[in-house]
């Protein structure tokens, strides 16, 4: 009984003991995660710089700095320091949401073209839409500025509109018959002229893409349900084997998953 079991935070995090705080901002995993996620960075800027979709990797690579500015703040930080983290933190998820929802449009192109007719593109990719979710996932980075506990709510709404979407895709996928294993899809004048690759795809490998955008979606999907309960039901977020499992693992899953440098290519076009 003492300074290690008195709450830090009277009334918000009640359970957060100095103890807890203490292990949830050990220093030697704060680095080593700054280091891991600094090399994913800078593999995702080589990929923007060598490859494309360069879009996605630049964003990747959004992702990355703003998950190590969030370690950073929390080595050898105090609790209001660990608040900013969190302000970062949020910054990080609102522009990894934007990454799958680009690679969900991406793929909605692809198939269509696959198809020869529109079966999955109802507007997503349209200017305007695309427009409109930069607009809002611009506004919720912002917003996470002085509503970082909270913001989680809606991250977890776009991520699971995201992931049922994908499901429906794919049962509708698999229930249309190919009319050949594979078909080159067509560019059109503008690509041609940017010198995109033509693209071979296939009914197994449009499957195969949905598939790998459901896994990265549901690891998504569970660690901002993680955060939505921690943040705004029960304050379990310092209790750092939690926060291991449900925060950091997805986050390091993420990363590795679109870090394999045959994944993005396949969303291209």
């Amino acid at each position: 009984m003492g300074e290690s079991n008195t709450p830090l935070v009277d009334g918000l995090f009640p359970i957060c003991t100095k103890d807890v705080f203490d292990a949830y901002h050990d220093p030697s995993v704060h680095i080593f995660l700054s280091i891991v996620f600094g090399i994913f960075g800078l593999v995702f800027l080589y990929y923007a710089i060598a490859r494309r979709p360069r879009f996605e990797y630049f964003l990747l690579f959004a992702v990355c700095a703003l998950q190590v500015g969030a370690y950073i703040l929390r080595i050898y930080s105090d609790i209001t320091d660990a608040f900013i983290a969190l302000m970062v933190y949020s910054a990080a998820i609102a522009v990894a949401v934007g990454v799958m929802y680009s690679m969900l449009v991406r793929w909605t192109w692809i198939a269509d073209r696959y198809y020869g007719k529109r079966v999955f593109d109802r507007g997503y990719g349209n200017n305007v839409v695309i427009g409109v979710v930069s607009v809002v996932l611009t506004g919720l980075l912002i917003a996470g500025i002085w509503v970082a506990s909270t913001i989680w709510v809606v991250y977890l709404a776009l991520i699971l509109v995201m992931w049922l979407t994908s499901n429906v895709y794919l049962v509708i996928h698999r229930r249309m018959k190919p009319s050949m294993e594979e078909r080159t899809i067509v560019m059109s004048t503008m690509e041609s002229k940017l010198g995109y690759a033509p693209l071979v795809t296939s009914h197994k490998q449009l499957d195969n893409m949905l598939v790998f955008m459901i896994v990265l979606l549901t690891v998504e999907l569970v660690k901002t349900i993680f955060l939505t309960v921690c943040f705004v039901l029960i304050p379990l977020f310092f209790i750092t084997p939690l926060y291991y499992i449900f925060a950091i693992i997805p986050d390091l899953a993420y990363v590795v998953l679109l870090a394999n440098s045959e994944t993005m290519p396949l969303f291209e076009h």
